[in-house]
């Protein structure tokens, strides 16, 4: 092989080369742009804040509250105390209002918990009881109430001291918030017991 020919042939390699580099150059920047229109299609998208993730109060087991308050008047008139959402039986109950300090700053819970307890919880039983149709006695309604406040006052007491744990809120929230979540959990009860007593009447 001459020189020219030589010269030519390495032309010719150094061409393909080239143009082989040329090629893949133009594929990489294809595959550039795709990626830069993916991350631009994402950027536009709507970002998930990830924040805290607290649990609430009522996924907690906390001392002896089950998240259900306890009726104390078993459908078969067993006289056991019964809580029908745990199928557990309580021997202690803890006294309304142990705490009169003026200084407690869950008295004033505890006294609106008690007078909804006494004159509403008579009510609305017998209005459950009347659109069920069934027989509850009047010593019946008074039983429940005193179950119901022998137990509310460590109710307050633990739901008070979790939401005392975050900062921030004045004290009067902190009470409405406690005096609400107490309300529920009585009128939640109240529902269960008057369901599950009409269960025991139908048998």
């Amino acid at each position: 092989m001459d020189l020219f020919q030589y010269i030519v042939r390495l032309q010719q390699e150094m061409h393909r080369a080239l143009a082989w580099q040329s090629d893949r150059i133009k594929v990489l920047t294809q595959e550039l742009a795709a990626v830069r229109t993916q991350l631009e299609h994402l950027e536009r998208l709507p970002r998930t804040n990830i924040e805290k993730i607290e649990y609430s109060f009522e996924q907690l087991k906390v001392e002896r509250l089950d998240g259900t308050l306890i009726i104390g008047i078993s459908p078969a008139d067993t006289g056991v105390i019964q809580d029908f959402d745990m199928g557990q039986q309580h021997q202690e109950d803890v006294s309304f209002g142990q705490t009169n300090s003026s200084d407690d700053p869950q008295q004033p819970i505890r006294k609106e918990a008690g007078a909804y307890i006494r004159e509403q919880v008579p009510k609305l039983l017998e209005k459950e009881a009347n659109a069920r149709s069934l027989a509850l006695a009047p010593k019946d309604r008074d039983l429940i109430v005193e179950d119901m406040l022998k137990q509310v006052d460590e109710r307050i007491r633990v739901y008070f001291q979790h939401m005392q744990a975050e900062k921030g809120q004045p004290i009067q929230t902190i009470r409405e918030q406690v005096f609400h979540k107490v309300k529920q959990d009585v009128d939640a009860a109240l529902q269960r017991y008057v369901e599950h007593f009409g269960k025991g009447e139908e048998r």
